[in-house]
Parts: structure tokens; sequence; C-alpha cells
């Protein structure tokens, strides 16, 4: 709005001119908005945005809806000047993935870099901490399992003296009851004789039966301890005794022992599971030669009677 003020007989007349508050403005931003969509978008429209933008906080202000009218018509212009313009379109998607994407690389110093370094580091020796145990535990369930196997052993030939004397047994038997062959007096004798050499090869059986947990036990524990004494032992390939000429490497002095621990105890280990194995499959052989050679007795003692 403008005035002017004039004097007349001691009184002060203003005189106020009512005008569109802004609309040069907005029809200049309605200009820049137009340039934007036909020429270089990336200078004219974010003009014509602050030109609308402008008119319009004047327009209201001002109450000219003029100025409102060109401010809303150049903030559509603006709008489409946006639309069709690729740079504004590329400098927007620049903006915002910049916003989202982190750094790959974070500087040498960085705290947070150095904590995940220490962690790492702390991580790896633990899990050396647990290997060695866990070494050091084979070694001690090795070392048990040749006591365990000496006395497997002592037991797997005890059974074996056991078949042998249950079928020495029956053949004296048998041959007490052939000497009593042809007596009639005899007769009860020799049934009861029967009836005991029929009693060895139950025996025999039953020996047999109790020997099954023994491989069992074999079959599922001592294997399964040997199938892990062999994949340590693979693992602990590198392991050597050191040497001036042939150190071990810096850090590794705990872990080189306790690899040679297992190497050296397992070269035991073997021995005894090949010797227990070796009894087992020999206690069945004479299980089975034993068995027919009293069955063979039993049928002779039947047909006697």
């Amino acid at each position: 709005m403008s005035g002017t003020e004039s004097s007349a007989g001691g009184m002060t007349v203003i005189v106020q001119h009512r005008g569109g508050s802004g609309v040069v403005a907005g029809l200049l931003g309605c200009a820049l908005g137009l340039l934007g969509i036909f020429a270089w978008g990336l200078i004219f429209v974010p003009l014509a945005a602050l030109c609308s933008i402008t008119v319009l906080v004047r327009g209201i202000t001002g109450r000219s809806a003029v100025g409102v009218g060109t401010s809303i018509l150049a903030g559509v212009l603006s709008v489409w000047g946006f639309i069709v313009s690729p740079s504004l379109w590329v400098l927007l998607g620049a903006g915002i993935l910049a916003q989202h994407v982190q750094p790959v690389h974070a500087p040498a110093s960085s705290p947070a870099v150095t904590s995940r370094g220490d962690t790492a580091l702390q991580q790896s020796k633990q899990q050396e901490l647990e290997l060695i145990a866990s070494m050091n535990q084979l070694v001690q369930r090795m070392e048990r399992f040749d006591g365990y196997a000496d006395s497997l052993v002592a037991k797997l030939a005890a059974a074996e003296q056991r078949y042998h004397a249950i079928t020495s047994q029956m053949r004296g038997y048998l041959d007490r009851e052939r000497k009593m062959a042809g007596n009639r007096n005899a007769s009860v004798a020799r049934g009861q004789i029967a009836v005991t050499i029929s009693q060895g090869p139950i025996a025999t059986d039953q020996l047999h039966i109790d020997l099954q947990q023994v491989l069992w036990d074999f079959q599922n524990n001592a294997t399964q301890l040997k199938n892990r004494v062999t994949a340590t032992e693979q693992s602990c390939h590198r392991a050597h005794r050191p040497t001036p000429e042939n150190p071990v490497s810096p850090g590794q002095e705990q872990s080189n022992a306790a690899c040679l621990r297992v190497l050296d105890a397992g070269a035991a280990y073997r021995q005894k599971f090949d010797a227990l194995a070796r009894s087992l499959a020999h206690v069945e052989q004479v299980y089975q030669q034993e068995l027919r050679t009293q069955r063979q007795i039993e049928n002779a003692a039947n047909q006697l009677e």
C-alpha cells in the first residue's frame, strides 16, 4: 500500500492507495518457472520456488488475492520444472543416497576399528585356549583307555580259557558215559551225565552274551574316541619338535606343545586299540569253534542213551 499526506485548515489528510502485494515478484516467479521448464531447470527452478514462497508470504500478510494467486501459479510452474528436469532428479537422488550410505573405510586411527580388532584378537585367543583344553582332555581320555583296554584284554583271555574248559569238561563226561555203555544198571547215571553235558553249550552261550556288552562298548565308545583322535592328529599335522634350525612360530608354542602331546599319546593309544580289536575278533572265533564242538559232543551223548 502507498499513501500521501496533505494539510488543509489545520487538518492532516492521509490518502491510501491499495495495490497487489508481491504481484511483481509473483510474475517474476512465473517467468522463472517457465524458464525452468523450457531452459535450465537446475538454475531457474530453485529461483522460481523461492519467489513463489516469498510472494505467498507477502500476499497472505498483505491480504492480496492477486499475490497469492501468482505465488500459487509460480509454485505450480516450479513443480513442473522440477519434474521435467533430470539434473534436479540426479541432485535429489545423490543427496538421499549420501544420507543413507555409511562410509566403507574408517580412518586407521578410528576407535571403532581398534575396538573390533581387539575383540577379534581376544576371540582368536579364546578359541586357541579352548582348543588346547580340548586336546589335553583328549590325551587324558587316551591314557584312561590304556588301562581300560588292558583290563578288557585280560577279561577276553579269561573268557577264551573258559570256552576251552567247558569243552574239555564235556569231553570228560562223554568218556565216562561211553564207559557205561551196555550197562543196564548205569542207565540213570548215563542220563544224569547227558543232562550235565547239555548244560555246556548253555554256559558257553551265556558267557558269550556277557561279552556282547564289551563288544558294544568297544564299537561305540572306543571307535568314536579313535575317530576323534584321527581328526585331531590331522589338524596337528604341522606340529613339530622345535629345534634351533626349525623353531616354533611366535604365539604357537602352547598349541604346538598340545599337538605333540596328542601325537605321542595317539601312538600308544592305537597300539592298545588294535590289540583290543584283535582280541575281540579272536575270542569270537574261539566261541564259534568251541560251540560247534560242544554241540557235536552233546549229540554224541544223546545217541549213547
